[in-house]
């Protein structure tokens, strides 16, 4: 039986998605990409022609569900593994109080996961009646900062809170069909979209090489949920069942002057925020 697998990988283009999408093209297996770093898809496809499929989307288009999923269809024919890594994130102040940077997040981060399930689904499934082994998994990249309060991170934290919540909830229907689900939630990890993080006392970052290769080994034992690094897990896990003014305390601290490294609350910070488009656009190229 044919060993390789057809892995779609949203967020692909950079970061931890990127690491992701090159350890799977090493070995040998067809990926399709969607994400914004164009160059990124470029050079992947010049490397690997027979295994790179890129989907132009954005992730939080409810409209284009079907017409993507058509499309992996017509590329990749079914799908063994989905790993949703797609993700934006804003940092906001109530001075000043921008009600649509929740929007946004909760676009992509959110409604973008929940979007890229749908559109995964029908070809989920079809791995499933061809009776492929091991069973076809979703896996979504959600965070540890989720968990606790983070002073100006409410929109990041809220997004990926809901998003645990919701791919628990559905997770029993889906393995009852024969499609498992993991989700992963990494600490502070040096990405680009972490790097504008406000700098918390206490805690580093950890490489992007280290990460990944954490989360391909919980991939391959399909872990239902899996945190790390450990340290950071069980340090967030027994603030967060502290009384709320604790956690507030610990977590946000006393507040900073524009001396200091966190940004004044009334600074705004937009980190990776996807181009408004007119209409939406679903391409795929295939070499």
């Amino acid at each position: 039986m044919d060993a390789t697998k057809h892995i779609w990988i949203t967020g692909g283009t950079s970061g931890i998605g990127l690491s992701l999408a090159k350890h799977y093209l090493q070995q040998g297996h067809k990926v399709a990409l969607t994400g914004l770093e164009i160059e990124a898809v470029s050079a992947l496809q010049s490397a690997y022609p027979e295994q790179v499929t890129y989907v132009a989307w954005d992730v939080s288009q409810l409209a284009d569900i079907d017409l993507v999923s058509a499309q992996l269809q017509h590329s990749l024919g079914h799908l063994d593994d989905v790993i949703i890594c797609a993700g934006i994130c804003e940092y906001v102040s109530v001075d000043g109080f921008d009600a649509d940077a929740f929007a946004r997040v909760m676009a992509v981060n959110f409604q973008g996961a929940i979007n890229t399930v749908a559109a995964a689904l029908p070809l989920l499934r079809r791995c499933v009646q061809m009776g492929k082994q091991p069973r076809p998994l979703v896996t979504v990249i959600s965070s540890l900062s989720s968990w606790v309060p983070v002073k100006r991170a409410g929109a990041y934290g809220a997004s990926k809170a809901a998003l645990r919540y919701a791919i628990h909830s559905i997770k029993g229907e889906l393995v009852s069909e024969g499609i498992d689900v993991s989700v992963i939630q990494p600490g502070f990890i040096d990405t680009p979209l972490m790097q504008k993080l406000p700098p918390l006392k206490g805690y580093s970052m950890m490489t992007v090489d280290s990460a990944v290769k954490r989360i391909i080994n919980a991939i391959e034992r399909r872990v239902t949920e899996y945190c790390f690094p450990k340290n950071l897990y069980w340090r967030l896990g027994f603030v967060s069942i502290l009384p709320m003014n604790w956690q507030l305390r610990i977590m946000g601290g006393k507040q900073k002057t524009q001396n200091n490294l966190v940004p004044p609350p009334q600074e705004h910070i937009d980190v990776v925020v996807p181009e408004k488009r007119s209409a939406s656009v679903v391409k795929v190229v295939e070499t």
